[in-house]
């Protein structure tokens, strides 16, 4: 990371080459916010606004009033490109709300840590055809623990981390949370509006009339107290008749369909080797099959062989997985009756 202070001033430099980016700094617009770059020999803070480097000073020691004065907006401590790692994931849309389940499986499959030891965060970069195309950046807890701890002995006070841009995105990427550090502007609002509250408490203890309202408006809250019991009730009444729905389907799917397991294990049989069943599904007389193969075709070919399925087909694009080279496959195919 020695290069990071050149990089990031050459990167300046090409920023101020443009004209609106210089007149929306000299008019003061624009979002403000630092920079901490750590490396092994200093700690340099950068004030951007915006997309261009405003100033930037060294820290040599405990600076922390120092650095608020000096720097405004949100302070970010920068992660070097190359403590971090990021990973492309394809899923469909519909998994949108299963992101966060999928990560922990996801990092510990493609890298050698486990997800306990990791700061992992991710971003949507497209959608296409049903499918989400996910950016997963990933930092080795050690290292992020020990830039987060040097730049805050020296004063600094991050609030997020966000990771060294490379010379093509030329933007910084990942958002990282740390812990619940404010800066002092942010501290002084929290203790105006603790001294607000304050004043309106004593306020009330003061005037008969406030009082009063106070003991009615207490009153309604007490009686509102057991309207979100209710609603946790016909939740969890809501979730056991779903229970029931889903157990009474399976039950009818295994009266109606006594070969199932007989089937499963004949597709499972037949597969070759480098293909792996990820999930599967029967919708009326169509078994629809999820998982990776080396080569997608194999398995289509492989179910050819199937004495109680005709007609397997893809039911989607084969999708290549970058990470492992191994090809996605959705193939649906027709019970013989």
């Amino acid at each position: 990371m020695d290069s990071l202070i050149s990089y990031l001033r050459s990167w300046a430099d090409g920023i101020a080459a443009s004209f609106p980016a210089n007149l929306s700094a000299a008019l003061g617009l624009g979002e403000e916010f630092s920079i901490i770059a750590v490396t092994d020999s200093k700690i340099e803070v950068f004030q951007y606004r915006g997309r261009q480097i405003v100033t930037s000073s060294q820290l040599t020691s405990k600076q922390e009033n120092n650095v608020r004065k000096q720097f405004r907006g949100p302070q970010l401590l920068l992660i070097p490109k190359e403590d971090s790692m990021t990973l492309s994931l394809s899923v469909p849309k519909s998994a949108q709300r299963s992101i966060d389940q999928l990560l922990e499986s996801e990092i510990e499959r493609l890298t050698p840590f486990k997800f306990s030891e990791v700061k992992a965060t991710y971003e949507i970069a497209s959608t296409e055809a049903g499918q989400l195309n996910i950016k997963i950046h990933v930092v080795p807890s050690i290292k992020f623990d020990a830039l987060l701890e040097t730049a805050t002995e020296a004063g600094a006070l991050p609030e997020k981390a966000v990771i060294e841009p490379t010379l093509n995105s030329g933007h910084f990427v990942g958002n990282f949370l740390i812990g619940d550090n404010l800066p002092n502007s942010s501290r002084r609002f929290q203790y105006a509006i603790l001294i607000l509250i304050l004043f309106l408490g004593c306020s009330a203890i003061a005037s008969p009339f406030v009082q009063r309202e106070w003991s009615i408006r207490k009153l309604n809250e007490t009686m509102e107290q057991f309207r979100p019991q209710i609603e946790i009730i016909q939740s969890k009444r809501k979730r056991l008749d779903q229970i029931r729905n889903e157990a009474e389907t399976i039950t009818n799917f295994i009266k109606t369909s006594p070969d199932i397991l007989l089937l499963l294990d004949s597709v499972t049989t037949i597969l070759p080797d480098t293909a792996w069943l990820k999930q599967y599904s029967v919708k009326d007389t169509e078994l629809i099959l999820q998982g990776f193969a080396t080569d997608a075709s194999d398995v289509l070919n492989a179910l050819n062989k199937v004495k109680l399925l005709k007609d397997p087909f893809f039911k989607s694009s084969i999708i290549k997985e970058p990470s492992n080279q191994l090809e996605r496959f959705h193939i649906g195919v027709k019970l013989s009756p």
